[in-house]
């Protein structure tokens, strides 16, 4: 391998909540803003199924979104 390419890193959620646990995969959902392009979340979603719903509704609205999961 050369020198260029990047090891992958595990991705961690870490709750403000102390009674959730580390281990269990959360997925969060990722969003401009259409007004003054900020860079928004929705989430964390235990359920990959309410994110992807969540995801496709702001895409329905014409918004850039994208989902990313953590905890894999």
């Amino acid at each position: 391998m050369g020198n260029n390419v990047r090891k992958k890193r595990k991705r961690r959620f870490i709750y403000h909540d102390k009674t959730k646990s580390y281990n269990s995969r959360v997925y969060l959902v990722y969003f401009y803003t259409g007004e003054d392009m900020a860079l928004m979340t929705d989430g964390p979603f235990e359920s990959e199924g309410d994110a992807m719903m969540c995801m496709r509704k702001l895409l329905s609205k014409g918004k850039c979104a994208w989902m990313v999961a953590y905890n894999e």
